[in-house]
């Protein structure tokens, strides 16, 4: 009988080690998983973080007149799974992105200001395009999508004066990774295009409409400007018109950058 209780007691040990054990297994099966994939996600959103921060440096250096260059960085896994598409594009005097400005007695200027833009394939962090436009830098995230740079508009009065950046340059496409960017200002035609006494339209063809709508709201605001009686704002899924009205003059500077 004593003997019956030792063996008992034995097998008992034996139980509660393998049910020790089978815990371990289970919670490393199921928890450590969960914490790579939470690690892998956190370094794919934190590159692209980076990204829309030199992004803005970039944005920065154009609107201040300033050469320089800006690097980027991907992830391993984000190199690897964007290879079978180009993370980074650049695309000068596309046909998406489009400015024209136009009076009545003056008539149109289009401007095509080129469009960068870098898209890295994610394994489990959301998606998220990062543009930049006219010096505007984009944050697109699924349908959102929204701005972190300033606007190229300078409003005294009733006087409209709007300097665009224009990237020129030879259209590149980097699959399974990204490149240091090196831009040199190049020239700027002052008063490429002017009028006084005027109105003026205008409008711009874009994939991101509501993010150049909402920076001609705040620079309709920031100006006193009202509408219906100063201005009226219009836009489609690809573009946005701004109407401007009983203006003193309005003066478009355009300036050009080398992108390599």
């Amino acid at each position: 009988m004593k003997r019956f209780i030792e063996d008992e007691s034995g097998v008992s040990t034996i139980i509660g080690f393998m049910f020790i054990l089978a815990s371990i297994v289970l919670y490393t099966s199921i928890a450590y998983p969960a914490m790579i994939k939470k690690d892998i996600k956190n370094a794919e959103s934190e590159a692209i973080d980076n990204i829309e921060s030199k992004m803005l440096i970039f944005s920065d250096d154009i609107q201040s007149n300033r050469t320089g260059q800006v690097s980027f960085q991907l992830t391993e896994a984000q190199k690897y799974y964007s290879t079978s598409s180009a993370a980074m594009v650049f695309s000068p005097n596309d046909n998406v992105f489009s400015i024209t400005i136009t009076t009545p007695t003056r008539g149109s200027l289009l401007i095509t200001p080129g469009t960068l833009t870098i898209k890295p394939k994610n394994i489990f962090a959301e998606e998220r395009t990062i543009a930049i436009q006219a010096g505007v830098v984009i944050d697109q995230q699924g349908k959102n999508s929204w701005s972190n740079a300033a606007s190229f508009f300078s409003i005294s009065g009733r006087n409209v004066s709007v300097q665009i950046p224009v990237i020129i340059g030879d259209h590149f496409s980097v699959a399974g990774g990204v490149k240091t960017l090196k831009y040199n200002y190049d020239s700027t035609i002052h008063g490429a295009f002017q009028d006084t006494y005027t109105g003026a339209t205008i409008e711009i063809d874009t994939p991101y409409p509501l993010v150049f709508e909402t920076i001609f709201k705040n620079d309709m605001k920031r100006a006193g400007f009202t509408s219906p009686a100063d201005y009226s704002l219009t836009n489609t899924t690809s573009s946005v018109t701004l109407n401007l009205y009983n203006l003193e003059a309005i003066r478009i500077d355009i300036v050009y950058w080398t992108l390599k």
